[in-house]
């Protein structure tokens, strides 16, 4: 509730109506508007000796102005509007010759302001109180008072009004702070239900991986084992020997696949070890070379003093497989850049200019960036979600960045993704630092 003095606009072309306002209104003291209008209720029923009408500080009461037509008073009610300076009372006379009567600049300043409180205040009109009702609703914002009218009569309607609409004033603004929180609560509850949900779908995900590689390890060990005898007995014949070998390899791929999708719905434990990131990289850009086209060029940075983490070699090995994989396709077409980098925080300098919220500072980083397509902020919203691929049918499983996130997560580390359409796409990977 705010306490400078509330306003009040009086319209009326008499100049001694005016003259009777001001003397009514000039010394009205605000505060406790409960007491001030119990005294003005023993004062207008004389249950007690009337104090002077005029008694109190001439620099309390209201803030009155006054115009001649209705014209000028809807000009009065649009310019305090602007100056965010609100009337909360407008008494108007019905009759303002030659301009509009005050019933048009009723209707006029109720379309401008919805909460002012306004009262007709008049001696004789043409226009019936139910006529006028229908014309300026809501009907508990107009009242209407027949001339003659007395000192105690508008002291008691002003402070009255006045009090109500300062009232419901911070009644709107309580409710209007109250929508916000339980909108703020209610996503914050949404996304809460979203994590919980994706959270079930990985349980069960998992729950069925675990089942589902039970039996087909079952039938791959038997597979595995006929083909190795198999591979005994036809040595001496090249084209048999030669597909027996590819079936054999291809066993062996997809007992990878299952270990994968194990180590992904959190089945299968990793066996962690101290371990500097700088040869399982090169290892594995050694490997990618022969498989990278032509019109992609290889960078690296690998800093010799990044530090030691505590990781699965095979974990690592597949985080660098599938975000060297996914910057290569990204840039299939138009070729481009394909950089790495694994140093301390402090190596990147561009961190500091990033919204991270979480301390970079005890992690060893890799970063694998492309010149690529890049992605919008839809797709990087849902780049996560596992089976969730921009790649077209046959060529991914959409479990890549899903596996990614999980491995880095369970290993104490961050990812963090700069990108933009067109502009390629930079994958920071913090891993929890350690001492060898």
């Amino acid at each position: 509730m705010t306490n400078e003095k509330p306003r009040i606009l009086v319209a009326d072309d008499e100049a001694r109506i005016h003259d009777f306002f001001i003397e009514a209104l000039k010394s009205e003291p605000i505060g406790d508007r409960a007491s001030e209008i119990k005294t003005l209720e023993r004062e207008l029923f004389r249950t007690v000796k009337p104090s002077s009408p005029f008694s109190g500080n001439p620099g309390q009461g209201y803030d009155l102005d006054l115009c001649t037509s209705g014209s000028d008073a809807v000009d009065h009610v649009i310019r305090s509007l602007e100056n965010d300076t609100p009337y909360s009372v407008v008494f108007l006379d019905v009759r303002m010759p030659p301009g509009p009567d005050g019933i048009w600049a009723a209707e006029k300043i109720r379309s401008l302001d919805r909460d002012i409180e306004i009262v007709i205040v008049t001696a004789f009109s043409d226009i019936h109180p139910a006529d006028i009702l229908k014309r300026v609703p809501p009907v508990h914002k107009l009242l209407y008072l027949q001339k003659p009218c007395y000192v105690l009569e508008i002291r008691h309607m002003a402070a009255s009004l006045t009090s109500k609409w300062s009232m419901e004033r911070e009644l709107k603004r309580i409710q209007e702070q109250q929508e916000r929180r339980i909108e703020t609560q209610k996503s914050a509850l949404d996304e809460a239900y979203q994590t919980l949900e994706r959270m079930q779908k990985l349980d069960a995900l998992g729950m069925f991986a675990g089942a589902v590689a039970h039996d087909f390890n079952n039938i791959m060990t038997a597979i595995i084992g006929h083909t190795e005898i198999a591979l005994l007995d036809t040595q001496a014949y090249q084209g048999l020997h030669a597909r027996m070998e590819y079936i054999h390899k291809a066993c062996f791929k997809a007992k990878d696949l299952v270990n994968r999708i194990l180590t992904f719905s959190r089945q299968n434990e990793p066996e962690f070890v101290v371990l500097a990131l700088g040869g399982v990289i090169m290892d594995v850009i050694k490997l990618i070379h022969a498989s990278t086209p032509s019109n992609i060029t290889v960078q690296s940075h690998v800093a010799d003093d990044a530090g030691w983490i505590l990781a699965d070699p095979t974990q690592i090995h597949q985080i660098l497989m599938n975000l060297f994989s996914n910057a290569v396709y990204a840039m299939r077409q138009q070729g481009g850049i394909l950089g790495i980098r694994l140093g301390k925080s402090g190596d990147f300098r561009e961190l500091s200019g990033m919204n991270l919220d979480f301390d970079p500072s005890p992690c060893v980083v890799l970063c694998v960036s492309d010149t690529g397509c890049g992605m919008d902020v839809k797709t990087m919203e849902k780049m996560f979600d596992p089976y969730f691929t921009t790649k077209g049918k046959n060529e991914g499983t959409g479990l890549g960045l899903a596996v990614i996130h999980g491995i880095v997560k369970k290993q104490g580390g961050f990812i963090h993704v700069e990108s933009k359409p067109l502009e390629g796409t930079q994958f920071y990977v913090f891993f929890k630092s350690c001492s060898a």
